[in-house]
């Protein structure tokens, strides 16, 4: 990637979303109430903390935090339902065949998914409005509840900068369940691709 990135949008909610020209997107999107207020509180400071200058850093340590709370599989987890993760995988598929995005990895945990893509058809936070609509959608039905929030607000997104950070993110996603826990090798969890 050279050394001038063309901004595509910048936009902030709680977390700030970058999209840039020909990206890759690190993505994860947790359940709403996968973590304890007070946790997602916390982290949400971790963002906005002044003694941090280097914005950087702080996306990592907050990440950091995050996948630590998510990997000690709190609150709802409604992502280890095997329909639901099955739907989900199929979903990325599914989005991937209209050519909204072309993704490099992906895994369904019990209370986050992580994606790594690049973005097709439509800018990143179309593909993540659609597919959090669709796959809310099809897992309340699944689950028999209606009107309930199923993800969070927002997602956290990072975008690479280099061939090297690729294959991390690749290798970092591949190896989530084996880190938290649930599997032995990367190949033995069924909800990845």
């Amino acid at each position: 990637m050279s050394e001038s990135v063309q901004t595509i949008s910048f936009w902030r909610g709680v977390l700030p979303h970058w999209e840039v020209a020909d990206g890759r997107y690190f993505v994860t999107l947790r359940l709403a109430n996968s973590l304890p207020r007070g946790v997602a509180e916390d982290l949400a400071g971790i963002l906005t903390d002044a003694a941090e200058q280097d914005y950087l850093k702080r996306s990592r340590r907050y990440f950091r935090e995050l996948e630590r709370w998510l990997a000690a599989n709190h609150g709802v987890l409604y992502l280890q339902d095997e329909a639901i993760a099955t739907m989900i995988i199929g979903g990325i598929a599914h989005y991937e065949k209209l050519g909204y995005w072309h993704v490099s990895a992906a895994v369904v945990m019990p209370n986050h998914i992580h994606a790594f893509f690049r973005c097709g058809a439509l800018g990143l936070s179309q593909v993540m409005k659609r597919f959090k609509q669709y796959t809310a959608r099809e897992a309340n039905r699944i689950l028999g509840r209606e009107g309930k929030r199923f993800w969070q607000r927002e997602w956290f997104d990072h975008w690479s900068r280099s061939a090297q950070e690729d294959d991390g993110i690749i290798s970092y996603i591949r190896s989530n369940p084996v880190s938290a826990g649930l599997v032995k090798r990367p190949e033995d969890w069924q909800w990845s691709r």
